[in-house]
């Protein structure tokens, strides 16, 4: 995994700075190589980033979220409020054919995957937050970006160790298996695109 912009570190996209009040903060940019197909890392961000149920979803625990399905317009757009008591829920949108929209408490963050080589993929990710200058909204806001942070390491592996475990480079679905509700939507479209 490569990062591509200098003084970002890796995964560090947003500066940890607390900004002034009611300023808002310069975008986050990374571009990184990702050692697995577009269409398996979509996957993979679609059943770590959308699950069905309450649980882990990203670097974060949620509540049953709710998930609706558009068909027509290639949306899935998700919703959920965090377990840790946040009133605020996070929503979180996927664009066919590989952008993933999440919106936040302190801000939003855009994933777009797209097609690298066989096997590999390059990730743009981006990252805008505001802040108000009260302590307990700059530490919400930290936070957020913390686990902004975590949810994308975490994909990032995810995506690569399933395509280190297919049988051969590049993508291919199981026919018979049972796939979560995001992934079969995904698959669907890719089919009727074909």
């Amino acid at each position: 995994m490569n990062a591509r912009r200098s003084g970002l570190g890796s995964l560090s996209l947003r500066n940890d700075a607390a900004p002034g009040a009611d300023s808002r903060e310069e975008p986050g940019f990374a571009e990184l190589e990702v050692a697995a197909d577009w269409k398996t890392s979509v996957e993979q961000l679609l059943l770590h980033r959308l699950p069905e149920r309450a649980g882990q979803a990203g670097a974060q625990s949620f509540g049953q979220p709710t998930l609706e399905v558009s068909t027509d317009r290639g949306q899935l757009q998700w919703r959920a409020t965090p377990a840790a008591g946040e009133n605020l829920p996070w929503q979180r949108t996927y664009l066919w054919p590989n952008i993933l929209l999440e919106w936040r408490p302190d801000g939003m963050g855009v994933i777009q995957v797209l097609p690298a080589t066989v096997g590999r993929s390059r990730w743009q990710c981006f990252d805008y937050g505001y802040s108000s200058g009260e302590e307990v909204a700059q530490a919400q806001a930290l936070l957020a970006r913390r686990i902004s942070r975590e949810a994308l390491s975490f994909d990032i592996e995810l995506a690569s160790s399933t395509q280190r475990g297919l049988a051969v480079p590049g993508y291919s679905v199981a026919r018979q298996a049972s796939a979560p509700q995001a992934v079969a939507f995904f698959r669907q479209l890719l089919a009727a695109s074909a």
